[in-house]
């Protein structure tokens, strides 16, 4: 009996293959906390993904180019319109592997912004998108989420340095 072994497959199915792989966790509150960064290395924009950092730079092309044909350049956000400007010239490094979904970003956001970093993030990250004043009410599925299962608002991070 001959054992299939992975360098034996078609290119095809090594690329599946690795792509299941990468998106298998443990845990469904696992996730990638990554940054978008300029070409002068500055920090503009932090976000949580389960996919490899390559997908998600993929995703951010295909929804520029679907909001561009159907609603034009008002219907994107400041991250895609930051990325549209650069031509999508940015660099997207993972700043942790294995954060806790909908909690580290927001810790990463916090930390950044204390440290003056100039995000583009227009929330807080995490499930904070009730609080976004831009977007409209009455629309998309976490402001019904929202509204069936209130969340208390969020207090900011209380300041540990002196500690």
């Amino acid at each position: 009996m001959r054992i299939k072994t992975m360098s034996n497959w078609s290119k095809n199915k090594q690329r599946k293959y690795r792509k299941f792989l990468a998106r298998r966790r443990t845990t469904r509150n696992l996730c990638i906390v990554y940054g978008l960064y300029d070409l002068e290395g500055d920090l503009r924009y932090i976000g949580q993904t389960r996919l490899p950092l390559f997908d998600r730079m993929n995703w951010y092309r295909k929804t520029v180019g679907s909001r561009m044909q159907n609603g034009g350049f008002e219907t994107l956000s400041p991250v895609h319109k930051w990325l549209l400007s650069k031509r999508f010239n940015v660099e997207i490094r993972e700043i942790d592997r294995k954060a806790t979904w909908n909690v580290s970003e927001i810790i990463y956001i916090d930390r950044a912004r204390r440290a003056g970093a100039n995000l583009l993030n227009v929330l807080r990250g995490g499930l904070d998108t009730f609080n976004d004043l831009s977007i409209s009410k009455g629309r998309g599925k976490a402001w019904r989420a929202s509204k069936r299962n209130p969340v208390p608002e969020m207090t900011p991070f209380p300041n540990v340095e002196g500690k």
